[in-house]
């Protein structure tokens, strides 16, 4: 800038002036001065320009102070007049470069920077057509000139921070954290390269060590918004919600004006199922704006988990009447109506929008689902592709295209399908359960030596139960009434018409085979019911069903010679599918105190099983899963003094009442054991599904 102003007071020397003109030619020159008196000054001054020097100069500076106004518009035209009556400085398409950055126009920016360079090639000029490049996702051209300003100027912190940047969009994550350590040896007393290296942590799906780098800026600078921000969602991936909403609230103490925070803390109160938290945090939204398209969106999505599908479809119409080519609004909708059975509307709605939104990876997923409901495989399978072409890395398509190969008999192709689910290294709460049930059903195809038939069309949206009972256990006490219990409940679900496989007093290898069979029929069934009865325990937190031949005393991890059932879950886990599982386990016996095994292992084991984290946590738009337990977690149920248990007894008598919806009838279900029990025994239940289930219909 200094020899800028020399060359304009030259200029001007030149001239015939008074000395108020030069007050004004120093004003119109310096930059730190008030811009409207700064502007004053050059626009008293500019009818002494008569040659192409004082022009350059005279619009040059003009252009900067409108610059620094905010009127970009009339600063591009001064800048215009400038380049055009002399194209010598470098330092105009500079700062034209800067107005078109500012605008939103990366493309004109980087032309202006290249101009620039030609002239001065200097390490900033690379630099700043570098972060230009990088919006544009031109990462090897903003890697060259990043190399060069680094050439340039080796000792530049700032400019290893946005090398970093390129290396990360290149996903040479390795060289980017190289950069962010020479940063910080730079720079050793500034937030910015923890803060970088968070993104890059973040961007591995290391949200752990995300957490560490954010902490760390947090600590240098406290009053970062961004800092909190990127922290609540890396603490949102790993599932640690509360830790997420203090954070989200951080930022939005430190940046009222941003609302993205706002958003994704009711989100997390929405996966919490704290519905009426995001309730009322939307209403205060809407008092605000009634036009926030975003927020009757994210109520739309509480009213969904509180099963008030009409509410949500009056909100999002709403939010489509503001947004109305907003895809995701338009998937959310599309959901809604699958839910409510309205399938060929949701086809259509999809149908308007794939081709259009840059949403349309997830509405051709959503529009498979859709199809795999209508039992239309190949459509399916169609826009299964379809989304992963658009997005290789999409694990919630690359499972749903392994559920129709297994529907279709292709074990093979299925399994190539959830191998690629599971090559993902992506996080979130969704993703992650995307790649549990790819995983289960990845070990029931192994387990099952690969079925390569076909799947019988006719035999498509069947209803399915699987019931055992196990009582004669060899190395625990004997319970009388499992396998009555099973003989009860089989007989009512085969009396209601579900295909009924049953198992009593089965071997750990028999059990797990009887399962893994299960599991692998259940891709043709829309109904999927599991019934077990007998010892169930709780190892670290993790439930587990346990064959007759369990032994507490051997050298095996107690893990490995059990049933697990989130391994149950995660295996029927389907958009499409209602699941019930019930389990009337945790009959008192001499299991539960602590023990260890002979090899010197030890598992830590308490009474009764142990509460999921939340079924509807994080789970996606579907049919959902219903998980019943014959009492409450960390208690034990009664093995019963007749021929059957407290729980077993009330569920066969009211699994058959016509018109009962299942979770009513688990509501009687309980009524009868509490009294049955005299209060001692509360049975309890965690439910996903989205919508009302009737195991058999009304007269």
């Amino acid at each position: 800038m200094k020899a800028l102003l020399a060359a304009f007071l030259i200029g001007i020397a030149t001239l015939t002036f008074t000395p108020a003109f030069a007050n004004d030619a120093r004003t119109c020159s310096n930059a730190n001065i008030d811009v409207d008196v700064a502007l004053a000054a050059c626009n008293r001054i500019t009818k002494l320009a008569t040659d192409k020097i004082n022009t350059r100069n005279i619009y040059h500076w003009r252009g900067l102070h409108l610059t620094r106004k905010g009127d970009l518009d009339a600063a591009l035209k001064d800048f215009d007049r400038a380049i055009a009556a002399g194209q010598s400085w470098f330092q105009s398409y500079d700062w034209r470069g800067s107005v078109w950055a500012r605008k939103g126009d990366p493309k004109k920016a980087v032309e202006d920077y290249s101009a620039a360079i030609k002239i001065a090639p200097k390490a900033e000029l690379y630099d700043k057509r570098a972060a230009q490049l990088l919006i544009l996702r031109e990462y090897e051209r903003a890697l060259a000139d990043l190399d060069e300003a680094i050439r340039l100027e080796p000792n530049n912190g700032p400019y290893h921070l946005n090398r970093a940047d390129s290396l990360k969009g290149l996903k040479q994550y390795d060289r980017a954290l190289a950069d962010t350590s020479t940063a910080i040896r730079l720079m050793p007393k500034s937030y910015t390269p923890y803060h970088y290296r968070g993104y890059i942590w973040k961007e591995q799906a290391e949200y752990q060590r995300a957490i560490e780098e954010f902490s760390t800026a947090i600590k240098y600078s406290d009053q970062v918004s961004d800092l909190y921000y990127q922290r609540a969602g890396s603490y949102f991936a790993m599932h640690e919600y509360r830790k997420a909403i203090d954070d989200y609230g951080s930022a939005i103490k430190l940046d009222p004006k941003n609302t993205a925070p706002v958003y994704e803390r009711l989100s997390a109160f929405n996966v919490l199922e704290e519905y009426d938290v995001v309730v009322q945090g939307t209403k205060l939204l809407l008092e605000k704006d009634p036009k926030d398209a975003k927020a009757l969106n994210t109520r739309a999505l509480a009213y969904i988990g509180m099963k008030q599908f009409d509410h949500a479809i009056v909100d999002l119409e709403a939010a489509l009447s503001l947004d109305p080519k907003n895809g995701m609004y338009q998937v959310n909708k599309s959901s809604i109506l699958r839910e409510m059975g309205r399938i060929d509307e949701a086809i259509a709605l999809l149908s308007s929008v794939v081709f259009e939104s840059p949403n349309a990876p997830n509405a051709y997923l959503n529009r498979g689902v859709a199809w795999r409901v209508k039992g239309d495989m190949d459509s399916a399978s169609k826009d299964f592709d379809e989304a992963i072409r658009l997005n290789p890395t999409y694990i919630d398509a690359f499972a749903n295209r392994g559920l129709v190969l297994e529907a279709q008999g292709n074990a093979a192709k299925a399994a190539e399908a959830y191998r690629s689910a599971l090559s993902q290294k992506q996080g979130g709460v969704f993703l992650k359960r995307y790649q549990r049930m790819a995983q289960a059903r990845l070990d029931v195809i192994d387990a099952s030596s690969g079925r390569t038939e076909l799947a019988d069309p006719q035999k498509r949206n069947r209803r399915i139960a699987l019931v055992i009972g196990n009582s004669a256990y060899k190395h625990a006490g004997h319970l009388a009434n499992p396998s009555n219990d099973a003989t009860k409940i089989s007989q009512a679900l085969r009396d209601i018409g579900f295909e009924v496989t049953d198992g009593v007093n089965l071997d750990q290898s028999t059990m797990r085979k009887i399962f893994g069979e299960f599991l692998a029929d259940a891709p043709s069934a829309n109904v999927a019911v599991v019934f077990y009865a007998g010892h169930g325990m709780q190892v670290n937190g993790k439930n587990y069903l346990v064959p007759i031949d369990f032994e507490i005393n051997n050298d095996k991890d107690a893990s490995t010679s059990m049933v697990d059932v989130d391994f149950i879950l995660s295996g029927l886990d389907d958009q499409i599918r209602t699941n019930i599982i019930i389990l009337d386990a945790c009959r008192n016996n001499p299991m539960l105190s602590e023990q260890k095994g002979a090899g010197g292992r030890g598992f830590s084991r308490v009474s009764g099983l142990a509460a999921p984290s939340g079924l509807g946590a994080g789970a996606a738009l579907g049919a959902g899963t219903l998980l019943a337990f014959a009492t409450a977690p960390g208690q034990v149920a009664s093995d019963g003094e007749g021929t059957n248990s407290p729980f077993s007894t009330a569920l066969g008598r009211h699994i058959s009442t016509p018109g009962l919806e299942v979770q009513q009838m688990l509501t009687r279900v309980r009524s009868d054991v509490v009294a049955a029990t005299k209060s001692k025994q509360v049975p309890w239940s965690n439910s996903s599904l989205l919508g009302e289930v009737f195991l058999v219909k009304a007269n």
